[in-house]
C-alpha cells in the first residue's frame, strides 16, 4: 500500500453507500478509511465479501464526493483507500489536505479536479 498521498489524481471514484454512510475499511494501524473504489464491479466484490447489507453502488459527482469526503473528516475518518480488499488498498488519500486543496482551488475560481 502506498503511503499517504496528496499529489493530484484524475480520479472518478465509485462508493458503497447506505443508510448507515459510505462504506469503510479498516487499516492495519486501526484507522478507519472510506472505501473508494476505481469501478463498479470493485465495488460490488467489495460489498460481497464484506456481507454489505443494503448497500448502493454509485458513481457520485466531484461536489457530492467532496460532501463525502467532509462528512467522514467530520467523523474523524481522515483518511481514504482505493480498492481495498480483506488485506489491503492500491492507495491511501490525506481527506483533509484533499479538502484543504479544492477549498483553495474554489476560492481561487479554479474547477473542481482531483
Amino acid at each position: 500500500m502506498d503511503d499517504l498521498s496528496s499529489e493530484s489524481v484524475n480520479l472518478q471514484p465509485w462508493l458503497l453507500l447506505s443508510d448507515a454512510g459510505p462504506a469503510c475499511w479498516q487499516m492495519q494501524d486501526d484507522r478507519i478509511a472510506l472505501a473508494m473504489f476505481t469501478d463498479q464491479a470493485k465495488a460490488q466484490q467489495y460489498a460481497s465479501d464484506a456481507q454489505l447489507q443494503n448497500s448502493q453502488c454509485l458513481q457520485p459527482s466531484p461536489i457530492d464526493l467532496v460532501r463525502t469526503m467532509a462528512m467522514c473528516v467530520e467523523g474523524a475518518i481522515e483518511v481514504a483507500v482505493l480498492d481495498p480488499d480483506q488485506n489491503s488498498a492500491r492507495r491511501v488519500f490525506d481527506l483533509p489536505v484533499i479538502l484543504k486543496k479544492v477549498r483553495d482551488d474554489l476560492r481561487a475560481g479554479k474547477p473542481l479536479t482531483w
